[in-house]
């Protein structure tokens, strides 16, 4: 054995205490050069390659993360903090199951190890084991009552669950036991903004800013509080259009002063998801949010050294990326990536699918075949862009912005010289780094153009490929629905209104209020959205309210289901009198369900894409007399389906003759495909 050398240990310990300095200092480049020194200067030492190890994972380099910290368990197995640490890292890497081995190891050398059991909690809720992860929460904050970490693991395991008002009071008690801590607070300002308190919301966010002023996930949630997922009445709803208005200034300032943001790796932000379903001009608004995060994150993008725009190879296969976070059985993938996969091959460009979710089934699985490669989910917005600039596309894909947390922070940098966005989400993204729309023509009106900040795309008719099995499947085995089991007079006509409730504004309570006054003895169906039931309750109690302000007795008319499986909802158009589309933000997949039926759909014209989806999928199909302009007309439609049966009976006649015309159609794959081909012209050429 060799003898201690007092020198060499001297020098390593002002080594190694000189990289932690740095490294909390947020100077990882030089800490990563110290740390290695220092684990040159002790190789047998396990702290080097540990510390080295959490460098990575704050990188989100979970591979290098795990290499080290086994390298570091190596050399001391008996480490609880390390276990921790490699239990994170497979966790962030997909693999919460390897996980929660190290977690139970780690365990077993200090019984109750907080660290551990907040781990496994995030590992749990990974795998979808929600009541596990909130039992590992709990037991966290019983072996530590103080920690302000358990607290707030347990706020996040409560959210999982929906059970949000619980969930604000864990996060409000984690900002009393340690009110110095930023996620704690920015747990509360998501918390309650979902649970419908914005005052608190806003607050909180403040309070998260005021801890980092460069914090992105605390100045983008400032602006969210402003906006509400349902509104109670006219007024919230006009007052929160000022108030967001108000805070869009504030946010516009600090994307304008912020030299650098901090927390971009951080899940959670930044769309403007609820600021869709408002009824008016929002173009500019998301052009002007698109700019300033636009902005942050040139910054940010500027930092890491990715150039997205750098030269690429003037001849050859054409590169082409696909970034989605619903590459699996979901209705974005059924309507758009599918056909759009479909149209790149057809181009023959050299396809790469980027899918940013840990979800997967047998769609993924097809889809991964019919790619060069496929990256799969999760990991840091960092190697997300490193990733597809590294693969050098020429163009990049989005199925959809606006959906997705991340989808949106990725399509915010450029990472490819060309990049277009489809309708999966129905209106502009906002984003100077997003080049083209790809629209359908049936969808968009005359003007449409000057609703979009990227140059606009018309799609031939629906702007996609469906099949007889899209969205439900043909083979799907028939079910049939009792209504009186689910309350529903099947003597009376009965309405569907099957719209997740953020679609339903206050201004068109009056619609069915006055689609049921003059139809007479009839009931209004809507349906809990499965994820936030809470907010499905207060659409159902706010046009409670209408009916009562009428002198209407509500119990008479209006039903509550639980969200239906698609065969169930099948049933349920089938029997009804009619659906009723949406007015302002139409349903796609609703109307192709209804027609799929049989069902006759009362459908409303609006003046923008998202208004129009359901009008413009029966205008297509020859079904325009179902299109009302008005919302007068649209309560015509509705009663004269109740109350003229020789009517309704044609209409279901006519619709299926004409539903066959959905299927079939390559027009708009043979026209993407030509599109990709010129834009690889252009990505290669210049504009």
């Amino acid at each position: 054995m060799s003898r201690p050398d007092p020198r060499r240990e001297a020098l390593y310990a002002e080594t190694i205490g000189r990289a932690v300095q740095l490294h909390q200092g947020g100077h990882r480049g030089h800490a990563r050069a110290l740390y290695e020194g220092a684990m040159a200067l002790a190789p047998e030492n396990p702290d080097p390659p540990q510390l080295l190890g959490v460098l990575a994972a704050e990188e989100g380099d979970h591979a290098r993360a795990v290499a080290l910290f086994e390298q570091s368990l190596g050399l001391n197995p008996r480490q609880p903090a390390t276990l921790v640490n490699l239990g994170n890292a497979h966790t962030e890497a997909g693999r919460p199951e390897l996980a929660l081995d190290y977690y139970g190891r780690a365990l077993q050398l200090v019984p109750g190890d907080p660290a551990a059991l907040v781990g496994r909690s995030v590992a749990y809720a990974a795998m979808g084991r929600l009541e596990e992860s909130l039992q590992s929460a709990d037991a966290a904050l019983a072996s530590a009552p103080a920690s302000a970490a358990a607290l707030v693991r347990r706020g996040e395991a409560l959210v999982k669950l929906g059970r949000l008002a619980d969930a604000v009071e864990g996060f409000r008690a984690a900002t009393l036991q340690e009110p110095a801590s930023q996620v704690a607070w920015l747990g509360l300002g998501s918390s309650a903004f979902e649970a419908g308190d914005r005052v608190l919301s806003r607050e909180a966010f403040t309070r998260a800013a005021g801890i980092d002023p460069a914090s992105q996930p605390a100045a983008v949630g400032r602006l969210q509080s402003a906006l509400t997922p349902v509104a109670q009445s006219a007024l919230e709803y006009q007052t929160a259009g000022g108030e967001f208005a108000a805070a869009l200034m504030q946010f516009e300032h600090w994307a304008a002063t912020c030299p650098l943001p901090t927390g971009v790796e951080r899940t959670g932000g930044p769309q403007m998801f609820y600021l869709a379903y408002r009824d008016e001009p929002v173009e500019r608004l998301l052009d002007r949010f698109g700019r300033g995060l636009a902005r942050q994150l040139a910054h940010w993008q500027a930092s890491r050294g990715l150039d997205g725009r750098r030269a690429r190879p003037a001849a050859g296969r054409g590169r082409v990326g696909i970034v989605t976070a619903h590459l699996r059985e979901h209705s974005v993938y059924d309507v758009i990536t599918s056909g759009m996969l479909t149209a790149l091959e057809q181009a023959g460009l050299d396809i790469r699918l980027y899918s940013l979710s840990a979800e997967t089934d047998a769609e993924t699985s097809y889809a991964a075949t019919r790619a060069r490669s496929c990256l799969k989910g999760p990991q840091s917005v960092d190697r997300w862009a490193r990733a597809i600039v590294g693969d050098d596309n020429d163009l990049l894909f989005y199925p959809e912005v606006g959906m997705d947390d991340l989808t949106l922070k990725l399509a915010a940098l450029r990472l490819a010289p060309v990049q277009a966005v489809a309708w999966g989400h129905p209106l502009t993204t906002g984003l100077p780094t997003m080049d083209y729309f790809l629209s359908g023509a049936a969808f968009e009106p005359a003007d449409a153009a000057q609703h979009y900040s990227e140059t606009l795309v018309r799609l031939p008719n629906l702007g996609c490929l469906l099949q007889p099995g899209t969205l439900i499947s043909s083979a799907a085995p028939a079910q049939t629905v009792h209504l009186p089991s689910l309350g529903i007079n099947e003597k009376v006509p009965v309405f569907l209104c099957p719209g997740t409730p953020f679609k339903y504004l206050p201004a068109t309570d009056e619609v069915l209020v006055d689609i049921v006054a003059r139809t007479g003895d009839c009931q209004i169906v809507l349906f809990e959205l499965a994820q936030r039931p809470e907010l499905s309750v207060q659409v159902f109690e706010r046009l409670a309210r209408a009916f009562t302000a009428r002198g209407m007795d509500w119990t008479r008319h209006l039903r509550l289901l639980p969200w239906q499986p698609k065969a169930a909802f099948r049933s349920l158009c089938q029997q009804a009198t009619a659906v009723l589309d949406t007015i302002g933000f139409s349903g796609f997949n609703t109307a192709v369900h209804t027609l799929q039926a049989g069902a006759p759909l009362v459908a409303y014209a609006g003046k923008r894409m998202r208004g129009r989806l359901a009008s413009g999928t029966l205008e297509y199909l020859g079904l325009g007399e179902l299109v009302a302009d008005t919302p007068a007309g649209y309560v015509d439609l509705a009663v004269r389906l109740a109350t003229d049966a020789g009517y309704a009976a044609q209409v279901r006649r006519r619709i299926g003759g004409a539903v066959g015309t959905l299927y079939g159609d390559r027009s708009a794959i043979d026209a993407l495909a030509e599109f990709a081909r010129q834009a690889l012209k252009r990505a290669r050429t210049g504009p």
